[in-house]
């Protein structure tokens, strides 16, 4: 990884890892080192809503010099307190 980018990674006994203070596409590229560093298992992220997801998907695309799958799921677009299904189209 480089030195520039010395972030931590979830080990066995931590589920998840935090990172904090990565501005502009900052996250995009440790995200890329962090996928290329931790082999064994996927990486995921969680933001808070579509257009960022959107934006970071651009951003690794661009980082990245090898293809890695980059899956998105769905926003169901309801609140926790809705009483009706999601998926109800």
């Amino acid at each position: 990884m480089s030195d520039l980018l010395q972030l931590p990674l979830p080990s066995l006994s931590s589920k998840a890892t935090h990172w904090c203070r990565l501005y502009g596409s900052s996250l995009a590229l440790a995200t890329v080192e962090a996928a290329k560093s931790h082999r064994t298992g996927p990486v995921v992220l969680v933001v808070d809503d579509l257009a960022h997801a959107h934006q970071l998907n651009a951003e690794i695309t661009f980082y990245s010099s090898e293809q890695h799958p980059i899956l998105h799921l769905p926003d169901w677009e309801t609140l926790p307190y809705d009483v009706f299904s999601p998926l109800q189209d």
